[in-house]
This record gives C-alpha cells, sequence and structure tokens, in this order.
C-alpha cells in the first residue's frame, strides 16, 4: 500500500510538471466609462502605457484583454510588451507584440488579443503594456481601478507625439499567464517517469515468471 501511495504521489509530481498553474498577471476588468485615453495614429499622435513588475516566479504570457471604444474594424492597434529602462517612459526595445481582433464599432467593449510568439515574462522584472495604433483612432476605456494580480501595477503614461505624461487614472484590461514550473518540479517529474518504468517492468517480470 505505501509504494501504491507513493508512486500516486508521484504520478501527481509529473502532472504538476508538465502543466503550470494560470493567473491574472494584473487585472481591472469589468471596464468602466470613467476615464478614456485617446489613441490615435497619424499627427498628432496619442499612445498610452501601462507599467508593471512582476512578482516571484515566471509567467508565460497567454492572453490580453482590452476594454476598447470606438474601435471600428478599419482601425488597426498596435499593441507592445515594451522593456523598462528605468526612466519614467517605456524603453524602445517591443519584447512582445499581438495578434489583433476585429473592431466591433462604436459601443466599447471586450477586445481579446493573442501574443504573436510565445513570451516568458521573467520574475522580478518592470515591463510596459504599450497601446498605440498603426492606422485609426479609438479609446482605451477604463473605470479608474488599480489593477491587481501576480505582479505590481506602476502607474499609467499618456503619449502625445513626443511628450510623455502621467494620467493619473488606470483604463480597463487584462493580462493572463501561467507559471513556468520550477526546474526541481521537472527532475521530480523525471524521477516519477523512472519509478512507473521500474514498477511496469516488474510487473511484466512477474507476469512472466
Amino acid at each position: 500500500m505505501r509504494f501504491k501511495s507513493l508512486i500516486a504521489s508521484m504520478v501527481l509530481v509529473l502532472g504538476l510538471a508538465s502543466s503550470g498553474r494560470a493567473a491574472d498577471i494584473l487585472s481591472n476588468l469589468p471596464g468602466g466609462n470613467t476615464f478614456a485615453a485617446t489613441i490615435q495614429a497619424g499627427s498628432p499622435t496619442f499612445r498610452s502605457a501601462v507599467a508593471f513588475t512582476m512578482g516571484a516566479e515566471d509567467y508565460t504570457l497567454d492572453t490580453l484583454v482590452l476594454f476598447l471604444g470606438g474601435f471600428d474594424p478599419t482601425d488597426t492597434p498596435q499593441i507592445e510588451i515594451r522593456n523598462d529602462t528605468g526612466g519614467l517612459n517605456p524603453g524602445t526595445s517591443v519584447l512582445a507584440s499581438f495578434t489583433n481582433p476585429a473592431g466591433q464599432g462604436t459601443s466599447a467593449a471586450n477586445y481579446t488579443f493573442t501574443p504573436s510568439v510565445p513570451f516568458t515574462l521573467s520574475a522580478q522584472t518592470k515591463y510596459w503594456l504599450l497601446v498605440a495604433s498603426s492606422s485609426g483612432v479609438f479609446t482605451w476605456d477604463g473605470n479608474n481601478t488599480t489593477p491587481k494580480g501576480v505582479a505590481t501595477a506602476n502607474g499609467q503614461r499618456t503619449n502625445v507625439n513626443t511628450t510623455w505624461f502621467d494620467t493619473g487614472d488606470y483604463s480597463s484590461f487584462q493580462i493572463t499567464g501561467t507559471v513556468v514550473p520550477e526546474p526541481s518540479t521537472y527532475i521530480l517529474g523525471g524521477l516519477a517517469t523512472g519509478v512507473m518504468a521500474f514498477v511496469a517492468r516488474r510487473r511484466k517480470a512477474k507476469r512472466q515468471g
């Protein structure tokens, strides 16, 4: 019985090693209309960005939900995860970009964006979520609620042409991710696989004997 319990525990560990834990990295949904950051291509150009610092674990980036108003089918959002250079504004390095959903018109709604390629948000690292437009104009609406999650929100800033300034508010969004298992978890998973293979061979030997 003890051996069977050990095997059951090993199987559980192996399952944990093969699948991470999903979580909200940051979220302040549901959205609201108490604040709206204009996002516009052309002249003048309007952009907005939220800074955030990851917690103690690495997370793979799963999805991003933005609460957008006036997002028409002809608009083309340009959504990026940017680096931080230690200053007040986003860095210039684009670390991750997103595939855009289709705009649905003037009413504000939640839109889900997916990473163009897999990306890992590293523990204890500061990033910027940058919302811009390569064509068209829309708004990034919000309810001025501080986002919560496994990361810490560090404020939102808006850009007009080349000038950045504090908004004093937060637009509404949700970043989801899956925790990256620690290397020790993979080691335990490997041990579990070895033990199960040993048990299978022993049972086979008993049947043949």
